[in-house]
């Protein structure tokens, strides 16, 4: 994908995450064509700050990465993001009942999420024009 979207189409302005699952280092295609590198965790009910996941992305791309959650059932409590200085560039729950049912995700979390001064909202984005 990488070589047919940059080296046949020219494509100069992509961004690239490579997103790690356990046991899959062989995988991974290289710091030479991977910007940012991610995770997917989907623990029902856990807004930990997955600090140990955090330092292991940290110590497999040795700090050269941007990490980030690729994806979440559960997002993370920003006061442990804080509290445990995980700090992944950003975190993405699934949609669907992830965002619905409660289970994962409270609506009293999703608003405490959407107030808090660590989690930047697309309203507080900087122009970039």
């Amino acid at each position: 994908m990488y070589d047919r979207m940059v080296n046949f189409h020219g494509l100069k302005n992509l961004i690239w995450v490579w997103t790690r699952e356990p046991n899959d280092n062989s995988w991974y295609p290289g710091d030479n064509v991977v910007d940012i590198v991610g995770r997917d965790i989907y623990k029902t009910g856990d807004h930990s700050s997955q600090l140990t996941e955090f330092n292991t992305m940290n110590s497999l791309y040795g700090t050269k990465k941007m990490v980030t959650l690729s994806e979440v059932g559960s997002m993370p409590d920003a006061d442990n993001l804080v509290g445990d200085q995980a700090a992944w560039s950003w975190f993405m729950p699934w949609y669907g009942s992830y965002t619905r049912d409660g289970a994962n995700n409270s609506l009293d979390l999703w608003k405490k999420m959407f107030a808090h001064s660590y989690v930047i909202t697309l309203d507080e984005m900087p122009s970039l024009k």
